[in-house]
Protein backbone atom coordinates (compact mmCIF):
# COMPACT_ATOMS: atom_id res chain seq x y z
CA UNK A 1 0.00 0.00 0.00
CA UNK A 2 2.19 3.01 -1.66
CA UNK A 3 0.95 6.02 -2.85
CA UNK A 4 2.92 9.07 -4.28
CA UNK A 5 2.14 12.37 -1.97
CA UNK A 6 0.61 15.25 -4.20
CA UNK A 7 -0.43 17.78 -1.95
CA UNK A 8 -1.13 18.67 1.90
CA UNK A 9 -3.07 20.49 3.94
CA UNK A 10 -4.26 21.51 7.72
CA UNK A 11 -7.87 23.66 8.66
CA UNK A 12 -7.39 27.00 9.42
CA UNK A 13 -9.29 29.83 10.67
CA UNK A 14 -10.27 32.61 8.04
CA UNK A 15 -10.22 36.45 9.87
CA UNK A 16 -11.69 39.37 8.50
CA UNK A 17 -9.59 41.52 9.81
CA UNK A 18 -11.37 44.79 9.09
CA UNK A 19 -14.60 43.55 10.88
CA UNK A 20 -12.24 42.48 13.75
CA UNK A 21 -10.83 46.68 13.77
CA UNK A 22 -14.61 47.64 13.12
CA UNK A 23 -15.25 45.87 16.82
CA UNK A 24 -12.18 46.82 18.26
CA UNK A 25 -10.79 44.00 17.95
CA UNK A 26 -7.06 44.29 17.11
CA UNK A 27 -5.58 40.12 16.72
CA UNK A 28 -7.76 37.45 15.58
CA UNK A 29 -8.72 35.11 18.93
CA UNK A 30 -6.23 32.43 19.56
CA UNK A 31 -8.62 30.55 21.94
CA UNK A 32 -12.65 30.08 21.46
CA UNK A 33 -13.10 31.81 24.49
CA UNK A 34 -12.08 34.63 22.60
CA UNK A 35 -13.95 33.57 19.68
CA UNK A 36 -17.01 34.06 21.34
CA UNK A 37 -16.20 37.60 22.87
CA UNK A 38 -15.00 38.17 19.59
CA UNK A 39 -18.37 37.66 17.65
CA UNK A 40 -20.26 39.19 20.24
CA UNK A 41 -18.69 42.37 19.69
CA UNK A 42 -19.17 41.91 15.88
CA UNK A 43 -22.46 41.18 16.64
CA UNK A 44 -22.87 44.17 18.13
CA UNK A 45 -21.25 46.52 16.03
CA UNK A 46 -23.56 45.46 13.24
CA UNK A 47 -22.06 42.59 11.54
CA UNK A 48 -25.01 40.17 10.63
CA UNK A 49 -23.12 37.11 10.24
CA UNK A 50 -19.49 36.93 12.79
CA UNK A 51 -18.98 32.87 12.75
CA UNK A 52 -20.11 31.20 9.56
CA UNK A 53 -20.40 26.86 10.09
CA UNK A 54 -21.14 24.23 8.60
CA UNK A 55 -20.74 20.59 9.20
CA UNK A 56 -17.46 20.07 8.00
CA UNK A 57 -16.12 17.14 10.44
CA UNK A 58 -12.77 17.53 9.21
CA UNK A 59 -12.11 21.06 10.35
CA UNK A 60 -14.05 21.32 13.83
CA UNK A 61 -14.09 17.58 15.08
CA UNK A 62 -11.31 15.76 13.61
CA UNK A 63 -8.54 18.59 13.21
CA UNK A 64 -10.07 20.04 16.68
CA UNK A 65 -9.72 16.62 18.84
CA UNK A 66 -6.06 16.56 16.88
CA UNK A 67 -4.68 19.59 18.47
CA UNK A 68 -6.37 19.22 21.56
CA UNK A 69 -4.99 16.04 21.99
CA UNK A 70 -8.22 14.52 23.25
CA UNK A 71 -9.38 11.10 21.31
CA UNK A 72 -12.49 10.25 18.94
CA UNK A 73 -12.44 6.40 19.76
CA UNK A 74 -10.94 4.24 21.52
CA UNK A 75 -7.95 1.80 20.81
CA UNK A 76 -5.66 4.24 19.16
CA UNK A 77 -8.70 6.34 17.34
CA UNK A 78 -9.71 2.39 15.71
CA UNK A 79 -6.52 1.74 14.77
CA UNK A 80 -5.64 -0.73 17.28
CA UNK A 81 -8.56 -2.97 16.29
CA UNK A 82 -12.10 -3.55 15.27
CA UNK A 83 -14.07 -3.48 18.76
CA UNK A 84 -13.07 0.87 19.30
CA UNK A 85 -15.84 2.40 20.73
CA UNK A 86 -16.41 6.37 20.31
CA UNK A 87 -15.77 8.65 23.22
CA UNK A 88 -16.20 12.30 21.62
CA UNK A 89 -19.26 12.49 23.81
CA UNK A 90 -17.43 13.58 26.19
CA UNK A 91 -14.77 15.99 27.86
CA UNK A 92 -13.70 19.03 26.07
CA UNK A 93 -15.37 17.68 22.07
CA UNK A 94 -19.00 17.83 23.91
CA UNK A 95 -18.28 20.86 25.55
CA UNK A 96 -17.11 22.61 21.99
CA UNK A 97 -20.34 21.18 20.16
CA UNK A 98 -22.60 22.52 22.59
CA UNK A 99 -20.85 25.50 22.52
CA UNK A 100 -21.32 26.16 19.22
CA UNK A 101 -25.09 25.22 19.58
CA UNK A 102 -25.35 28.22 21.83
CA UNK A 103 -23.46 30.31 19.41
CA UNK A 104 -26.30 29.27 17.08
CA UNK A 105 -29.07 30.41 19.70
CA UNK A 106 -27.56 32.97 20.58
CA UNK A 107 -26.76 34.92 16.97
CA UNK A 108 -23.19 34.72 16.71
CA UNK A 109 -23.25 31.56 14.13
CA UNK A 110 -24.70 31.15 11.03
CA UNK A 111 -25.00 27.95 9.17
CA UNK A 112 -23.99 27.87 5.46
CA UNK A 113 -23.88 25.40 3.40
CA UNK A 114 -24.03 24.95 0.03
CA UNK A 115 -27.33 23.42 -0.06
CA UNK A 116 -28.41 27.32 1.84
CA UNK A 117 -27.36 29.13 -1.45
CA UNK A 118 -23.45 29.61 -0.36
CA UNK A 119 -21.05 27.71 1.99
CA UNK A 120 -18.95 29.41 4.53
CA UNK A 121 -15.97 30.07 2.59
CA UNK A 122 -17.85 31.76 -0.05
CA UNK A 123 -19.99 33.22 2.80
CA UNK A 124 -16.59 34.84 4.04
CA UNK A 125 -14.77 35.61 0.57
CA UNK A 126 -18.08 37.67 0.01
CA UNK A 127 -17.16 39.52 3.09
CA UNK A 128 -20.61 38.45 4.77
CA UNK A 129 -19.33 36.51 7.52
CA UNK A 130 -16.35 37.67 9.63
CA UNK A 131 -14.84 34.23 10.51
CA UNK A 132 -14.73 30.77 8.45
CA UNK A 133 -13.45 27.40 9.47
CA UNK A 134 -11.50 25.10 6.34
CA UNK A 135 -8.74 23.87 4.29
CA UNK A 136 -6.10 26.18 4.11
CA UNK A 137 -6.28 24.86 0.14
CA UNK A 138 -9.51 27.29 0.55
CA UNK A 139 -6.95 30.24 0.43
CA UNK A 140 -6.70 30.93 -3.12
CA UNK A 141 -10.32 30.13 -3.66
CA UNK A 142 -10.77 33.25 -0.96
CA UNK A 143 -7.78 35.06 -3.06
CA UNK A 144 -9.16 34.83 -6.42
CA UNK A 145 -12.71 35.48 -5.56
CA UNK A 146 -12.41 37.72 -2.41
CA UNK A 147 -14.52 40.67 -2.79
CA UNK A 148 -12.62 43.72 -3.53
CA UNK A 149 -11.45 45.41 -0.83
CA UNK A 150 -11.34 42.28 1.94
CA UNK A 151 -8.84 42.51 4.42
CA UNK A 152 -8.40 39.08 5.78
CA UNK A 153 -5.64 36.21 6.73
CA UNK A 154 -5.32 32.50 7.96
CA UNK A 155 -4.60 31.92 11.53
CA UNK A 156 -4.61 28.53 13.21
CA UNK A 157 -7.73 27.23 14.20
CA UNK A 158 -8.37 28.22 18.31
CA UNK A 159 -7.92 25.90 21.12
CA UNK A 160 -9.90 26.11 24.44
CA UNK A 161 -8.35 28.37 27.46
CA UNK A 162 -5.60 25.91 29.70
CA UNK A 163 -4.74 23.81 26.73
CA UNK A 164 -1.06 22.73 25.42
CA UNK A 165 -1.92 22.83 21.90
CA UNK A 166 -0.43 20.18 20.03
CA UNK A 167 0.20 19.70 15.89
CA UNK A 168 -2.84 19.36 13.43
CA UNK A 169 -3.09 16.52 11.19
CA UNK A 170 -2.55 16.31 7.37
CA UNK A 171 -4.62 15.91 4.70
CA UNK A 172 -4.42 16.08 1.06
CA UNK A 173 -4.10 14.01 -1.81
CA UNK A 174 -1.65 11.15 -2.98
CA UNK A 175 -1.65 9.30 -6.43
CA UNK A 176 -1.71 5.46 -6.89
CA UNK A 177 -0.61 3.42 -9.34
CA UNK A 178 -2.97 0.16 -10.05
CA UNK A 179 -1.01 -3.38 -10.38
CA UNK A 180 -1.83 -5.49 -13.93
CA UNK A 181 -1.68 -2.50 -16.41
CA UNK A 182 0.79 -3.26 -19.63
CA UNK A 183 4.52 -1.81 -18.99
CA UNK A 184 4.28 0.94 -21.29
CA UNK A 185 1.24 2.35 -19.25
CA UNK A 186 3.82 2.38 -16.12
CA UNK A 187 6.34 4.00 -17.98
CA UNK A 188 4.10 6.58 -18.63
CA UNK A 189 3.12 7.06 -15.15
CA UNK A 190 6.57 7.45 -13.75
CA UNK A 191 7.20 9.79 -16.54
CA UNK A 192 3.69 11.75 -14.92
CA UNK A 193 4.57 11.35 -11.29
CA UNK A 194 8.81 12.67 -12.37
CA UNK A 195 6.86 15.86 -13.66
CA UNK A 196 5.04 16.49 -10.31
CA UNK A 197 7.40 15.68 -8.16
CA UNK A 198 9.50 19.06 -9.81
CA UNK A 199 9.70 22.11 -8.04
CA UNK A 200 8.06 23.91 -10.26
CA UNK A 201 4.98 22.00 -10.53
CA UNK A 202 4.80 21.95 -7.01
CA UNK A 203 5.08 25.61 -7.03
CA UNK A 204 2.36 25.95 -9.50
CA UNK A 205 0.30 23.45 -7.56
CA UNK A 206 0.28 24.85 -4.61
CA UNK A 207 0.14 28.49 -6.01
CA UNK A 208 -3.34 28.07 -8.25
CA UNK A 209 -4.97 25.93 -5.22
CA UNK A 210 -3.87 26.51 -1.94
CA UNK A 211 -2.48 23.08 -0.65
CA UNK A 212 1.11 23.13 0.77
CA UNK A 213 3.36 21.73 -1.43
CA UNK A 214 4.65 17.97 0.08
CA UNK A 215 8.71 18.31 -0.41
CA UNK A 216 11.03 21.27 0.77
CA UNK A 217 12.54 21.97 -2.79
CA UNK A 218 8.58 22.60 -3.98
CA UNK A 219 7.83 25.10 -0.20
CA UNK A 220 10.88 26.62 -0.87
CA UNK A 221 9.59 28.13 -4.70
CA UNK A 222 6.49 28.43 -3.00
CA UNK A 223 7.99 31.02 -0.40
CA UNK A 224 9.65 32.76 -3.45
CA UNK A 225 6.21 33.07 -5.21
CA UNK A 226 4.76 34.10 -1.74
CA UNK A 227 7.51 36.96 -1.66
CA UNK A 228 6.74 38.78 -4.98
CA UNK A 229 2.37 39.59 -3.75
CA UNK A 230 1.66 42.35 -2.12
CA UNK A 231 2.76 43.06 1.32
CA UNK A 232 -1.07 41.73 2.39
CA UNK A 233 -1.12 38.90 0.27
CA UNK A 234 2.50 38.05 1.48
CA UNK A 235 1.57 38.08 5.60
CA UNK A 236 -1.19 36.20 4.61
CA UNK A 237 1.17 33.40 2.54
CA UNK A 238 3.75 33.35 5.66
CA UNK A 239 1.35 32.68 8.09
CA UNK A 240 -0.14 29.90 6.10
CA UNK A 241 2.99 28.43 5.78
CA UNK A 242 3.32 29.09 9.78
Amino acid sequence: MLSFPFNSSTAVMYWNRAAGQKAGIAEAPATWEQVAEAARKMKAAGHACPIAMDFDSWALFEQFAAIHNVPVATRANGYGGLDAEYVFNQGVIKKHFNNLLDWYKEGLVQIRTPQSGKDGIASFAAGECAMAFGSIASHSTIRRTAAEGLDWTPVMVPVYEGTQRINSRVGGASLWTLKGRPEGEYKAAAAFFAFLATPESEEYWSTITGYIPVTAAGRRGWSRTASTRSPRMRAARWRCRA
